[in-house]
């Protein structure tokens, strides 16, 4: 298990896992239900290929379209953590972007503008862990990620008891174990990393 968890490759298959289950899931109650087949939707589509892409480029190790997205590379553990930051960002701001243009609603814009603004601030979160420079704010970002990584995994060891207990059934059930599994693993991962000392070694 601990080898697992320590190569960079298992983070990447987590993340093309987590957006192959969720473009899945997406696509299909679109399809069911083609009301909800909205522009303001497809930015969610779009998001999640971008996951799977991402993901696969990390497991594969082998650079891609998307390789802008992870600045200090795709092999190394600050890498991929440096890489997941821009990658939330990226995503976030498409997700934003269309919820603001094609809501139906006064709503969905201001839904959007703050997805955008999330976006931004985690954008300069992913400059100031990757601009190679030490000071206060790269410490106090380094125990934010901590807490953060750590409260996921918490979270969705919560929201994976809700799977059972919920009205999934079928291939949803099993869809929605696989997700939450994953992400756990992944964010597991995430957090143990920020531990490392050659992680901690690039924030102090």
């Amino acid at each position: 298990m601990a080898s697992f968890l320590d190569d960079t490759k298992n983070f990447g298959l987590l993340i093309a896992v987590v957006g192959l289950v969720d473009l899945i899931v997406c696509t299909a109650l679109l399809v069911k239900d083609t009301s909800n087949l909205t522009v303001e939707n497809i930015g969610g589509i779009v998001a999640e290929v971008l996951y799977l892409l991402a993901g696969v480029m990390v497991f594969t190790q082998r650079p891609g379209p998307l390789a802008p997205v992870f600045p200090e590379g795709i092999s190394s553990k600050f890498g991929v953590l440096a890489g997941y930051i821009f990658l939330v960002r990226v995503t976030g701001i498409i997700n934003g972007v269309f919820v603001a243009a094609f809501g139906s609603a006064d709503q969905h814009l201001a839904s959007g503008i703050g997805t955008i603004v999330l976006a931004a601030i985690i954008l300069a979160v992913g400059w100031i862990v990757t601009n190679n420079t030490r000071n206060i704010f790269d410490k106090v970002i380094h125990y934010m990620l901590i807490v953060i990584f750590a409260a996921f995994v918490l979270i969705l060891l919560i929201a994976l008891l809700g799977v059972t207990n919920g009205s999934y059934e079928g291939i949803y059930l099993i869809l929605a174990y696989v997700d939450v599994v994953a992400a756990v693993v992944m964010y597991l991962m995430a957090f143990l990393y920020l531990l490392s000392a050659d992680v901690k070694a690039k924030f102090f």
